[in-house]
């Protein structure tokens, strides 16, 4: 694959796909587990499950190491949809998975065209069902704020994400040394001044999706998801209301706060905080984001992250106006 993205995109000689011997890892596993009470070992491979026969060998030792303890597993960089089938997903679930961390990029034909990535939406889905068969969580990766992509295309993905069983995990672009993307940058000079910038954290180009329409995205995926660990609890969203100025917010615990501050974002599209000295704060947001985010949300019907989307909008239902 020659992902524009990847540090390897464009080298012409790069090293081959390469898997370690299954028991060498092992060995370090059991080389920790002596010296260590392991309670979660996240594997970083995206590429792990690429090869079946390679992926069943190594989890069935894995399973029968960890058989008498509570060790959870994750491979949280996000694995290759195409490659998840029916037997893998059931060895994670028997060997210590509790969640299935999913790499999809992007939903949009013309931004997987730019990544030069395939569209796997179809088994994307697929590994979805089998998530929810058995009884995975799920967390769903999509890339914003790359060169050449619109933040109406990252709200897209976002909103198709807003009905799917999953997590919204909204990672903003950073140039990799190495890749397509980084040359491209390179050329037409939309690197950063300093190498320390070249990070998700410092959201490093303003480019066709600005920074503020960056971090917008990035705030509207955690409101998002918040959205959907209430569809799980209460099965609706609460109605939205005015926010006036109010200083009484000190007998709030933090669930009901964050409910009022989902209210009032859904009457007027300004996402607050709460500072615990000043009170309550208005972040800096791109509002015709927000106000699409708002508009587009009530016409889906929104999944939680344990169940998935059933009948009506209950955004709809719980009559907010918006």
């Amino acid at each position: 694959m020659q992902c524009s993205y990847c540090s390897v995109s464009a080298s012409s000689s790069h090293a081959p796909f390469r898997q370690r011997k299954i028991d060498d890892i092992i060995m370090e596993l059991k080389e920790q587990a002596k010296i260590h009470d392991i309670g979660f070992i996240d594997f970083e491979d995206e590429n792990i499950c690429l090869n079946k026969s390679w992926f069943m060998a190594l989890f069935l030792k894995i399973k029968k190491l960890f058989e008498h303890k509570n060790v959870e597993l994750r491979a949280m960089n996000g694995l290759y949809p195409p490659a998840i089938d029916e037997d893998i997903v059931s060895l994670m679930k028997t060997s210590g998975f509790k969640t299935l961390n999913l790499s999809l990029g992007s939903t949009s034909k013309s931004q997987l065209k730019k990544f030069k990535r395939p569209d796997v939406i179809t088994a994307f889905e697929h590994a979805l069902f089998l998530a929810e068969k058995y009884e995975l969580d799920c967390v769903s990766y999509i890339i914003a704020a790359a060169p050449g992509q619109t933040a109406q295309s990252s709200l897209e993905d976002l909103l198709y994400l807003a009905q799917k069983r999953t997590l919204a995990g909204l990672s903003i672009y950073y140039p990799s040394p190495g890749s397509l993307d980084y040359q491209f940058c390179e050329k037409n000079q939309l690197l950063p001044e300093s190498f320390s910038l070249m990070r998700s954290t410092a959201f490093p180009l303003n480019n066709t999706t600005s920074r503020i329409e960056a971090v917008t995205l990035l705030r509207l995926s955690r409101i998002l998801n918040f959205m959907k660990h209430l569809i799980d609890t209460k099965s609706k969203i609460p109605e939205s209301k005015p926010f006036f100025d109010q200083k009484k917010t000190a007998s709030l615990d933090r669930q009901a706060l964050s409910e009022e501050l989902l209210q009032w974002f859904l009457h007027d599209g300004k996402i607050r905080g709460l500072d615990p000295d000043k009170g309550i704060y208005t972040h800096i947001a791109d509002s015709n984001l927000t106000q699409n985010f708002i508009k587009k949300i009530k016409t889906i019907p929104i999944a939680g992250i344990k169940q998935s989307a059933m009948g009506l909008n209950p955004v709809l239902e719980s009559g907010i106006g918006l």
